[in-house]
């Protein structure tokens, strides 16, 4: 238990200040901010705030602006000043660009992959629902609710999948609809008459439904056919 708790918090600064050379650029400019303390002992202007030290790139930062106010502090003829400036301005550029892969980097912050392997057919579907309405309610197929609640948590769903048969946790909508979808031929009526009382604005379901009559009959129009899934999204009344 320790020892991943431990690797979680190892993970999380890694994440934080990243790799390359911000680990002593943190350093350098801790020493740095210390011995502008030391230097002007007593001063209180010059105290840093404390905070700053568990924020490595915070430091960094005010290193680099301590460094600005020295030179400008050091050099009194005008001209003299500017090309001090330009100087460290290039100095802070090259820091920069010399810090490695940080925080920013897309090796530390890029899309995460699809590590709960969710069925690609079944992405776009959600998308597609996501970029219609971000808030939508969302009726889908018994044990794929699943995947849209690991998805975004942006979806409300209808139902969630109740444990075994037990459907005692669902109310009479839901119980309707989720025992049709599990037929190969459902009253598409039926679940789209429940689906409207509970509010649902879009539908994904299987293709590989056959109902006699389609959801399309009532009140509810396909959006997107995405491989074996198929998106409806109510019909707004004019």
């Amino acid at each position: 238990m320790i020892r991943e708790l431990m690797y979680e918090l190892y993970s999380n600064i890694r994440l934080l200040i990243g790799s390359g050379a911000v680990v002593v650029l943190f350093i350098a400019s801790l020493i740095f901010v210390f011995r502008d303390r030391t230097d002007n002992d007593g001063d209180a202007d010059h105290d840093p705030c404390p905070a700053l030290f568990f924020s490595p790139l915070v430091l960094i930062g005010c290193a680099v602006s301590l460094m600005f106010s020295k030179v400008t502090d050091t050099f009194k003829n005008p001209l003299a000043k500017r090309a001090a400036l330009v100087f460290a301005a290039c100095l802070a550029a090259l820091i920069i660009a010399s810090s490695g892969t940080f925080v920013f980097s897309n090796d530390l912050s890029g899309r995460a992959e699809n590590d709960i392997h969710l069925p690609s057919d079944l992405i776009g579907a959600m998308d597609a629902v996501l970029a219609d309405d971000a808030g939508a309610k969302v009726l889908t197929m018994p044990g794929w609710g699943d995947y849209l609640s690991a998805y975004s948590s942006s979806f409300t769903l209808m139902y969630e999948d109740p444990e075994g048969e037990d459907l005692s946790g669902l109310d009479e909508d839901c119980r309707i609809v989720y025992r049709q979808l599990l037929t190969t031929h459902p009253d598409m009526k039926a679940v789209a008459s429940a689906a409207k009382r509970a509010g649902v604005s879009h539908i994904i379901l299987s293709d590989s439904l056959w109902p006699e009559v389609p959801i399309t009959k009532f009140g509810y129009e396909p959006a997107l056919e995405e491989g074996g899934c198929i998106v409806y999204r109510e019909v707004k009344a004019p």
